[in-house]
């Protein structure tokens, strides 16, 4: 999204760096690794990390709220619901879209929320 810094970074990339990459974190954690990692990063830009910080920070305010778990009482079923669960969550992880608004710009849109510790494991 900051085309000069991709654009660096995608002349400088071979496959040999990025093998090396993922046998260095194969290394520090042998078979945690169940997914794909991205060949390349994705670059933000000042701005647009704030965008993404401020959405978090709008979220996580609302559900830290006190009267969250009130409102939302009804949207688990009874059956599912977990036995002694905490207040709030211990781990939280946001999934953004990246979405052009009617103006052009870029905005992250949430796309899910999780808030249990398997990508942090």
């Amino acid at each position: 999204m900051v085309p000069s810094i991709r654009k660096a970074y995608n002349e400088n990339f071979t496959q040999e760096k990025y093998n090396v990459f993922l046998a260095d974190l194969n290394s520090k954690y042998p078979d945690a690794l169940q997914f794909r990692i991205a060949e390349t990063p994705v670059f933000v830009d000042r701005d647009f990390k704030n965008k993404i910080l401020s959405a978090c920070e709008s979220i996580v305010d609302v559900i830290t709220g006190y009267n969250f778990k009130t409102l939302t009482s009804h949207a688990i079923p009874a059956n599912v619901r977990v036995p002694n669960e905490n207040e709030h969550t211990h781990f939280i992880a946001f999934d953004f879209g990246i979405c052009e608004n009617e103006q052009g710009e870029l905005e992250p849109q949430l796309i899910e929320m999780q808030g249990f510790p398997t990508l942090f494991a």
